[in-house]
């Protein structure tokens, strides 16, 4: 088999999990606001700018390269993740949301105006544990179950499920 076909071959067991067809795709601002739309609910969201495979370096320590970051016409920011492999993901998502907010805000920028960070975070199976499609992980206030706002968005997207909906589509 000449090594052209068996790429082609390698090619076509390629799903947009894996990082290499994302980041192909993820070159497509169209590709990325119809994920985004999906993965958010909004239909009219509207993505200024999409760079795959964003490096963000942390001078301090250790440097971050995500999957998608894309800017959003609201002044949020987007990152988003595809993971196939079993990590600490929680650990992952807050991390690279503190260097993305970090490097996307400038020194003696008032905290108020600090850019949302979405993290959408996509994996092959269900991380949770729950059959559920799409997981929020919200920060609470304990024993009142009120939802704080600080700025962050964390979405789960579990590949593992399929029961129907827009987003396991």
């Amino acid at each position: 088999m000449s090594s052209n076909k068996k790429i082609r071959e390698e090619v076509k067991l390629l799903n947009p999990i894996d990082d290499a067809l994302f980041t192909k795709m993820a070159e497509s601002k169209s590709f990325c606001q119809e994920i985004l739309r999906v993965f958010l609910e909004e239909p009219d969201l509207q993505v200024i700018s999409n760079v795959p495979q964003k490096t963000y370096k942390n001078l301090q320590g250790r440097s971050i390269r995500v999957d998608l970051v894309c800017d959003l016409e609201s002044g949020q920011v987007v990152n988003v993740e595809v993971e196939k492999n079993s990590l600490n993901h929680l650990n992952r998502v807050r991390y690279n949301s503190s260097i993305i907010k970090t490097n996307t805000t400038d020194p003696g920028t008032d905290f108020d105006k600090i850019p949302r960070v979405i993290i959408i975070y996509v994996t092959k199976s269900d991380i949770f544990h729950l059959n559920r499609p799409k997981y929020y992980v919200d920060e609470v206030v304990r024993a009142f179950d009120v939802i704080v706002n600080s700025g962050l968005l964390k979405i789960f997207i579990n590949g593992g499920v399929d029961d129907n909906s827009t987003i396991s589509q």
